[in-house]
């Protein structure tokens, strides 16, 4: 009698259930009823174990009223309003067949992707054809609760769509780049840079054929744009070579620059994102035929390239102008300044490798050689520079021309020595005539 009676009880809410599963309640209605079902039938077994038959009567007798309640539920489940059913109203942005977003309407859709040609469009009056490159579909219809996350606004969708994921790229660095420029180009800033090359020293410049790692935005929709223009542009020059014995191998020297040549072009290009990835010219028509550069390579031989250990003064005339350690307004002077005619040669005081060649605040125009044990000499205020970062030179070796830039008051040479990047008197290293 007890086993038929828990029996009755279970086929009763079984049956609740059922009738609710069969119904045309929504998914989700019929997930919440089947969790209040599947919890009272987990009690009522848990309630019946190692009871007596008179207990489980009065078990059974309490589940009488429960059952009610479960009855009342699944009504109560089924008649609540439509407002919060499980479909919501959508339109779907899909890229290659992805998910990237919902929009209530679907001129909000529109909107956003008419906003991110728009950002790529010319000013000029060129026609141009704008596309994806990928395959867009915009979708109107309902979208289960489920999956629906929220919607986006045309201005977030731009920039989602632009931005899109981070991919990370090998940058390659080559002669006259610098931080400020490579970030520049690629969209990001400096600290970007360092962030994804934590091995990058602030203090080092960058070597040529140094790898770095740019972490550059990878977008989910790319612009293609194609368009029939006409457009004047440079033709490239030809360079003569003529040997010569007074330069050292591996260095040359323009006699007579080259003159570029103009030519009109009419071409279709194809660009993507802005950059031009494509171009076939229809017609071209020489405005001006460019001139050839003649160049002067050197072949005289090189001094032995490395340090040596021993240094030389980097000058050959000179009068000393300022000693190291002189005392300047509020500061000390941390190398020795030699006055000299601009454009006189500036040699290598040892061997080692070239570490910075450019314009460096109030250095003016500044090279820096790496000695080797944490040595390291400066020239500045240089007029000119015969040498690249990275390259190897010899002790006597001509690596500048004097000058006067950057905060100078008249034509010299700054030459200074540091150890472990802190000025010491080069007169500890060097023999510089002239100097008490």
């Amino acid at each position: 009698m007890v086993n038929e009676q828990i029996y009755e009880e279970l086929s009763i809410i079984h049956k609740i259930y059922y009738r609710g599963l069969m119904s045309n309640a929504s998914r989700w209605k019929r997930e919440l009823l089947w969790v209040v079902t599947s919890f009272f039938v987990i009690c009522l077994s848990f309630a019946l174990l190692g009871q007596s038959s008179a207990d489980v009567a009065t078990t059974i007798e309490k589940t009488n009223t429960a059952v009610v309640d479960i009855e009342k539920a699944s009504q109560l489940i089924n008649s609540m309003p439509v407002a919060i059913d499980a479909d919501v109203e959508a339109t779907e942005l899909v890229v290659d067949g992805e998910h990237i977003a919902y929009f209530k309407t679907r001129l909000e859709a529109d909107k956003a992707l008419i906003a991110l040609k728009n950002n790529y469009r010319t000013k000029s009056n060129t026609p141009e054809r704008v596309s994806f490159v990928e395959k867009v579909e915009v979708i109107e219809g309902k979208v289960s609760i489920y999956d629906f996350d929220n919607y986006m606004t045309t201005e977030k969708a731009v920039e989602y769509l632009s931005t899109g994921s981070l991919e990370t790229q090998i940058y390659t660095v080559v002669k006259g780049d610098n931080l400020y420029d490579i970030a520049k180009d690629n969209n990001l800033t400096e600290e970007n840079i360092y962030q994804a090359n934590p091995e990058l020293d602030e203090n080092k410049y960058l070597q040529i054929g140094q790898e770095l790692r740019l972490l550059v935005p990878k977008p989910l929709l790319n612009v293609k744009i194609v368009k029939t223009a006409t457009l004047v542009e440079d033709i490239d020059f030809e360079v003569e070579e003529q040997k010569d014995d007074s330069i050292y191998e591996g260095r040359s020297k323009v006699l007579k620059a080259g003159i570029l040549g103009k030519q009109k072009v009419k071409a279709t290009i194809t660009t993507v994102n802005g950059k031009e990835v494509k171009r076939d010219v229809l017609h071209s028509e020489v405005l001006q035929e460019p001139s050839a550069e003649l160049l002067a390579v050197g072949t005289k031989v090189r001094p032995k390239s490395g340090p040596t250990g021993e240094f030389i003064c980097p000058l050959t005339s000179y009068i000393v102008t300022a000693p190291f350690g002189q005392r300047r307004y509020s500061h000390v002077h941390k190398g020795v300044d030699m006055a000299l005619p601009v454009g006189s040669s500036v040699k290598a005081s040892d061997g080692g490798t070239v570490t910075f060649a450019g314009y460096k605040g109030s250095f003016g125009y500044l090279v820096i050689i790496d000695h080797g044990n944490g040595l390291e000499s400066y020239y500045a205020h240089l007029n000119s520079i015969d040498v690249n970062v990275g390259e190897v030179v010899g002790q006597g070796e001509v690596i500048a021309y004097s000058g006067n830039t950057g905060r100078s008051t008249g034509p010299h040479l700054h030459f200074e020595m540091r150890l472990y990047g802190t000025a010491v008197n080069p007169a500890n290293y060097v023999k510089i005539p002239g100097l008490n």
